[in-house]
């Protein structure tokens, strides 16, 4: 395989494992009832506050609502974008077609933690996470470190010949 390939199924196993963080997020919320509300404090403490509440009963409200919106997706996107490139760091620094070795989803973790950290640090302020807490952000992206080495491990995985697939 060579290096762009690589590349590549590293920025689709980090796009992967950032849909799974957020996924696992908004589950998280939903238990506690709040439903999208670390990624509403998240882009607000980067953008400024948004719609929290959604209120279409004032033209304020559905423009908080439509500021929110865009505040989650530009959150969405600039995520992705970085745990793409989280990905493309795993696939690169380690050979991921042979089996074992757990310091790789130790860095894998390490490198999904600072990419969760750097989507987070446009904010200058880090104070945003208090709500969310410190141990369901290192629960969660945990899990997003376990997919994202998963998924590396998968592709890099070699494919049987089609004699082998006969027998």
């Amino acid at each position: 395989m060579t290096r762009y390939q690589r590349a590549v199924h590293g920025a689709e196993a980090g796009a992967i494992a950032a849909v799974t963080l957020e996924v696992a997020f908004f589950v998280f919320d939903s238990i506690r009832l709040v439903p999208l509300a670390t990624p509403l404090v998240l882009s607000g403490a980067s953008m400024g506050p948004g719609g929290a509440a959604l209120d279409l009963s004032s033209l304020t409200g559905v423009i908080g609502g439509v500021w929110g919106f865009y505040q989650i997706l530009t959150l969405t996107l600039v995520h992705l974008a970085t745990f793409a490139a989280v990905g493309v760091c795993a696939a690169l620094l380690f050979d991921w077609s042979r089996p074992g070795n757990l310091g790789r989803l130790g860095v894998v973790a390490l490198l999904s933690t600072a990419g969760f950290y750097g989507t987070v640090a446009i904010s200058s302020s880090l104070v945003a996470l208090d709500s969310v807490g410190t141990l369901p952000i290192i629960g969660i992206n945990l899990l997003a470190a376990g997919v994202l080495a998963g998924g590396l491990r998968l592709v890099s995985m070699p494919v049987p010949d089609a004699g082998e697939q006969a027998a």
